[in-house]
């Protein structure tokens, strides 16, 4: 993503917690926004990306506009898994100002169809990977299956639907 669309972005991956700060870093060295791992809690600002850490959820607490703080906790797994993106979707759903966009993609699954109807319910919208191209279909599949999806799309595009979006907003 572009960093003049100035996105605050969360992301959530099943991943343990040995491997998440190093794909912070990789994600850091290839994208035009500053991504991180998680800390224990802080805030993440425009054109800034956060890396939930691996055995923790990431819970956004409150945003004011310009920054969502968080804090991460270690509650427990939601479908077998923490981090959640169901517990992510629910928390943003409740704190976040627009543009709110869920994106879900590849992964083993129910994880993120509950969070998706809390984000379509806020007024967020919702994007899922073209299950066909993901090397997991389970969650997009379920995801759509909840009809809270606003688009479906191969992540070869996806960057450009989320870009359209928010600038619209």
């Amino acid at each position: 993503m572009p960093e003049t669309l100035n996105a605050r972005v969360l992301v959530v991956q099943h991943m343990p917690g040995d491997f998440t700060d190093r794909f912070a870093e990789r994600l850091d060295s290839i994208c035009e926004l500053d991504v991180s791992e998680a800390e224990r809690a802080g805030t993440v600002g425009p054109a800034e990306a956060i890396i939930a850490q691996g055995g923790s959820h990431l819970l956004p607490r409150e945003d004011d506009g310009v920054e969502i703080s968080y804090r991460l906790t270690d509650d427990e797994p939601v479908h077998n898994v923490r981090p959640a993106a169901d517990v992510t979707f629910e928390a943003g759903a409740a704190v976040c100002t627009e543009p709110l966009v869920g994106v879900v993609l590849s992964g083993m699954g129910y994880d993120g169809a509950v969070g998706a109807e809390h984000l379509a319910e806020a007024g967020g919208t919702v994007l899922a990977q073209e299950p066909a191209e993901a090397s997991i279909a389970g969650m997009p599949k379920h995801t759509i299956e909840t009809g809270v999806v606003d688009g479906v799309f191969p992540t070869s595009e996806m960057t450009d639907e989320i870009v359209d979006i928010v600038a619209d907003e």
